[in-house]
């Protein structure tokens, strides 16, 4: 049997029983796997695939180590969040804090608007990419697209509410991730039967600050863990920090796997774009390219999804829940869908980036005072911690060079 037969034999089994194993009722149905579904679906979003052709083009033989580096950062601004889980929610419960309220009410105004056009980048994007299979390149097509699927979400999360939307993300979070674990597998397959493990090409980029600024902008790729912050209407402290923690863990895994594995096969010269990993992919088995085709637009969607779920809750604490939780996915389909036709939505993506970057910031700075003032330090490792993660958040702010939408 030739050796492509074989790993799409092997695609074959290891999407089918990911998929089973995801979508038994045990699983799909279990709390802590639906808490963890959203982070997850967030952080491995629209970015994913195009992390590799960017990382190999800034820094070559050592996109490997960068990405170890960027996920490490990543899980440690995550503990920042869920040192605020613990215990700035309680604070801002009782209103015990007027600082740390302030902090928060400015944290989650500026993630309001990371949301609003994240999601409407997203569902644009999706759109585009099904339109383009069609040999549909109409941007005003695409909207109308957009418009669609943005309306039946907020459809569907008003008369149906956040269990249903979360199980449409637990549908998509499945299919997405039985791609990439039969994504992963070629890879492997590939690299050991094929290639044996000596890679294509070799880069050794010079190393310059522009180049630091862009892996800077690659933290905003593996971001969106703190979607866990906004779910607390639905699930306790506990478990949203587990599951978060959790979804860090299995994300920092598949985006290591995925960078160390795909740079076997990168070629001296790469297109920054999700095409670049599709078009990879025909030269291994063409079976897998319409499967990570698949995987993307379940990849988009699923990211939307997270979004929506975590921008609904985020409004629904901002004022102090009294806007029903189902209007709330009404309202913010409403604004996205204002976004698509009123902005070039594929600029607005990087003032997400800002916004998303500072809100990490002020969720680092939010953990800082709370480790100085209202929770016991004795050594003030917690508060050096925090500081010192707030500086590399402002670094990601000011200089920073944000990816998606490029």
């Amino acid at each position: 049997m030739a050796t492509t037969q074989v790993i799409d034999v092997f695609i074959i089994i290891t999407m089918a029983s990911s998929l089973l194993f995801m979508l038994s009722p045990k699983i799909r149905n279990a709390p802590f796997w639906r808490a963890t579904v959203t982070p997850l679906a967030s952080i491995i979003g629209s970015g994913f695939l195009i992390s590799a052709p960017l990382l190999w083009f800034i820094m070559g033989d050592y996109a490997t180590l960068t990405i170890i580096l960027v996920v490490a950062l990543a899980y440690f601004v995550g503990s920042a969040v869920r040192f605020n889980i613990c215990h700035a929610e309680p604070l801002l419960a009782t209103g015990e804090s007027r600082e740390l309220g302030r902090q928060n009410r400015l944290s989650d105004i500026s993630l309001s608007i990371a949301y609003f056009i994240s999601i409407a980048f997203y569902v644009r994007l999706l759109s585009s990419f099904l339109l383009k299979g069609l040999d549909i390149l109409d941007p005003t097509s695409a909207n109308a697209l957009t418009t669609i699927i943005l309306m039946l979400n907020g459809l569907y999360g008003y008369f149906k509410g956040f269990k249903f939307l979360e199980t449409l993300e637990v549908y998509t979070v499945s299919i997405k991730l039985s791609v990439i674990a039969a994504l992963l597998i070629a890879l492997a397959l590939y690299d050991w039967k094929v290639l044996d493990f000596i890679p294509l090409s070799t880069s050794n980029p010079e190393v310059t600050f522009d180049a630091i600024r862009k892996v800077a902008g690659v933290f905003l790729i593996v971001q969106g863990f703190e979607t866990s912050r906004y779910l607390g209407h639905e699930y306790s402290q506990d478990l949203r920090i587990k599951t978060m923690k959790f979804a860090q863990i299995i994300s920092m895994g598949i985006y290591i796997s995925f960078i160390f594995l795909v740079l076997y096969v990168m070629k001296s010269k790469v297109s920054l774009s999700e095409t670049e990993i599709i078009n990879t992919s025909h030269g291994i088995t063409h079976l897998l390219a319409y499967l990570i085709i698949l995987g993307a637009a379940a990849s988009q969607y699923s990211a939307s999804l997270a979004d929506t779920l975590g921008c609904g809750g985020l409004i629904h604490e901002l004022f102090k829940k009294k806007i029903p939780l189902n209007l709330n996915y009404l309202i913010i389909s409403g604004f996205c869908i204002a976004l698509v036709w009123l902005t070039n939505i594929f600029e607005l993506i990087t003032l997400a980036s800002r916004a998303f970057a500072f809100y990490y910031l002020t969720q680092c700075i939010s953990a800082f005072y709370i480790a100085r003032y209202k929770v016991p330090d004795p050594n003030h490792a917690r508060q050096a911690f925090f500081l010192i993660l707030s500086l590399f958040m402002l670094f990601i702010v000011l200089f920073s060079l944000p990816t998606e939408g490029s």
